[in-house]
């Protein structure tokens, strides 16, 4: 028994490769513009359609039954109910099979090699680098065509961090019309252990705001709700703390910025901005706040 968690990512109601692609780059983005991870690779494949996907089952049944004898146990089993999984079995005897045995690839139907070689044209076109690995399948009826994971090589055995497919006999085969499907999961457990590790502090961002005054403390909840809607990270004491203690907090939350609004500055209608870096202060016109943090570093 092992628990995780996944997150997954679904496109339906297209067959078209331009959507194979567009989840493909989704998927290739997150994981290496947004989480960062080095070193991945994308590896990819296409296991047919119910066209020809008979015929890459028995061609591989037959080559493998003249061996059978050299599969580990689990593959003699695979070999009458599910001959396909035997492609990704990791023991070294079967390894050695696979490698000498007739690919999916070579057994293609004509729209299924088209698809394929659309596919790969447009991750090239993307810019999205990736490796043909002919013993990637998968297990059930319903899969169909591409055929993608990205694994992680530092992982070791345990190496998938995401795997995908197109899956267009899926809604059909639990009742529903023939509908083309594509998608993604990914493993957040894998994630999180291939995330590289923080180099250093993350910088200082964002505003403070400090209120002295039941007055001051209504403007200042005005100010945090602009900041916020601009899209600028703004927090804000709500206790009625100290001006001393507010300072405290907003050390504490790392920002970068400190805005002190009490009932004196309001009434010349001004602010007074702190850099928290800098160790300076101005004053600033209320009205123009937003204006002014737009244009600064840290914001």
């Amino acid at each position: 028994y092992r628990q995780f968690h996944q997150i997954g990512v679904e496109a339906i109601g297209s067959d078209r490769p331009t959507v194979d692609a567009e989840v493909i780059d989704l998927l290739w983005a997150l994981m290496v513009e947004e989480f960062r991870i080095p070193d991945l690779q994308l590896r990819l494949n296409s296991i047919g359609d119910a066209a020809c996907r008979p015929t890459i089952r028995d061609r591989l049944s037959c080559y493998m039954a003249d061996r059978s004898s050299e599969l580990c146990p689990d593959c003699r089993g695979r070999l009458i109910r599910n001959p396909l999984r035997i492609m990704d079995c990791k023991q070294a005897g079967c390894q050695h099979l696979v490698a000498q045995a007739p690919k999916p690839l070579e057994s293609l139907c004509e729209a299924c090699a088209a698809h394929f070689a659309e596919v790969r044209g447009l991750l090239d076109l993307l810019k999205i680098p990736y490796i043909i690995d002919e013993r990637l399948v998968r297990g059930l009826e319903y899969y169909t065509k591409t055929a993608f994971e990205i694994i992680n090589p530092r992982l070791g055995a345990q190496n998938a961090l995401a795997g995908g497919g197109r899956y267009d006999g899926l809604i059909e085969s639990m009742g529903g019309p023939a509908t083309p499907a594509m998608g993604f999961a990914i493993g957040l457990e894998r994630v999180i252990a291939s995330l590289p590790p923080i180099q250093e502090e993350a910088a200082l961002r964002g505003v403070y705001v400090a209120t002295i005054g039941q007055e001051a403390q209504r403007a200042g909840m005005g100010l945090l709700q602009e900041l916020r809607r601009r899209g600028i990270r703004g927090l804000m004491d709500l206790e009625a703390r100290s001006l001393k203690g507010q300072m405290r907090q907003a050390n504490k939350e790392r920002v970068r910025y400190c805005l002190i609004v009490g009932d004196d500055e309001l009434r010349r209608g001004q602010a007074m901005l702190r850099d928290m870096v800098k160790a300076d202060q101005a004053a600033v016109a209320l009205d123009r706040i937003v204006e002014c943090l737009m244009g600064l570093e840290g914001v």
